[in-house]
């Protein structure tokens, strides 16, 4: 089973992501194409982020060098794309304080190639809130990157509405798109192929 092979400690991690009898917050440690990561995870949400992510493979087995998060929470699926390669970037929206505080701790081994954005997107960008439109955000990221490898949604309520708010003349230069749905991540690509990937190992 990955989660036991990627695992330095495979004890606990089944406890949390197969038995699901663990205790939170926790630790997890797993094997990256960088090294051993450490991963903070707050809830049992945050560690169905890491099955999915690091363990099940939910966001494929490639290693895309530009990422924008959106709705990262604890950052667990910030640090796997960062874990991917030593060049890999992601541009990461978050707009809780508290999601933040476990964020910045979690993708801190990568901090020069993570820009965090403490804002949430919405389908434009709100006055006097603390929201930025997804158009304006991913133009924004480009500017810089000239293209992005992968927009991650993970936000399984509005998901919906950012995907149809993207600009046309922006999705061009987004080369996957993939977004959480219960219990696993589908994706969009350019060429019109939509998949969906399930991925809880137990209960």
């Amino acid at each position: 089973m990955s989660t036991l092979v990627s695992s330095p400690h495979p004890v606990g991690s089944f406890e949390h992501l197969v038995a699901h009898h663990g205790t939170y917050p926790w630790e997890s440690t797993v094997r990256t194409p960088v090294g051993v990561v450490r991963v903070w995870v707050p809830t049992e949400q945050d560690a169905d982020e890491i099955t999915l992510a690091f363990h099940a493979r939910g966001y494929g087995s490639g290693t895309p060098q530009v990422v924008v998060d959106v709705g990262s929470r604890a950052g667990v699926s910030t640090a796997y794309f960062l874990s991917r390669s030593t060049t890999s970037r992601v541009h990461v929206w978050e707009p809780s304080a508290s999601h933040l505080e476990v964020l910045e701790r979690n993708v801190a081994p990568f901090a020069d190639r993570c820009t965090i954005h403490p804002l949430g997107l919405a389908h434009v960008s709100g006055e006097g809130r603390e929201v930025e439109g997804i158009g304006d955000a991913l133009r924004g990221v480009l500017r810089s990157e000239h293209h992005i490898d992968l927009l991650r949604i993970g936000v399984l309520e509005t998901h919906d509405c950012l995907l149809d708010a993207i600009p046309d003349d922006v999705l061009p230069d987004v080369r996957d798109i993939a977004y959480r749905v219960p219990h696993g991540v589908r994706h969009l690509h350019p060429d019109g192929i939509d998949v969906e990937h399930h991925w809880r190992l137990a209960g």
